[in-house]
C-alpha cells in the first residue's frame, strides 16, 4: 500500500452497516425494557417456583433467544 492509500483510508473512518445499526437499536429497546421492569416475578418451573426481578428474567430470555439464532445461523451456513 502506498502512503496516499493509508491516508485516505484513515480519513474515511470506520462507518456502521445497516445491520450493525439495526442490531444496536434492538439492543437499545431490550436494554431499556428491562430496566423499566423491575418488578419481581413468580417463575414456576415444574418441581418448585421462586420470585425474581423481571429484569433477570428479560435478560435471560434474550440471551438465550440471540444465543439460539446465532447457532442456528451458524449450522445453516455450514449447511450450503
Amino acid at each position: 500500500m502506498t502512503d496516499g492509500a493509508i491516508q485516505s483510508s484513515a480519513k474515511a473512518g470506520w462507518r456502521p452497516s445497516g445491520r450493525q445499526i439495526g442490531m444496536g437499536v434492538c439492543v437499545l429497546i431490550l436494554v431499556l425494557f428491562a430496566v423499566v421492569n423491575l418488578d419481581d416475578a413468580e417463575i414456576d418451573f415444574l418441581v418448585d417456583s421462586v420470585q425474581i426481578p423481571l429484569v433477570f428474567v428479560i435478560t435471560a430470555c434474550a440471551l438465550v433467544g440471540f444465543l439460539a439464532g446465532y447457532l442456528f445461523s451458524r449450522h445453516l451456513e455450514k449447511k450450503d
